[in-house]
């Protein structure tokens, strides 16, 4: 691999990783509150941690991709 593709792959992993320690600091967050919009923690980590998985899913959306001849 030359450096380019070096350099994606650290940029790539740098930016996971902030999104991880992101979720992780609001799970933390919202573990020491003693109450929560809902009621509920269990839904507000799901939502933490299904956001994760949709965000990536968002970007591969070819429905914004630009035309041929346009």
């Amino acid at each position: 691999m030359g450096w380019q593709a070096w350099t994606l792959t650290i940029l790539i992993t740098v930016f996971a990783a902030m999104q991880y320690v992101l979720a992780w600091s609001a799970i933390a967050d919202l573990l020491h509150r003693p109450r929560v919009r809902g009621g509920s923690h269990l839904t507000w980590i799901l939502a933490i941690l299904c956001h994760q998985l949709g965000g990536g899913s968002g970007c591969s959306d070819e429905s914004h991709a630009r035309k041929p001849g346009w």
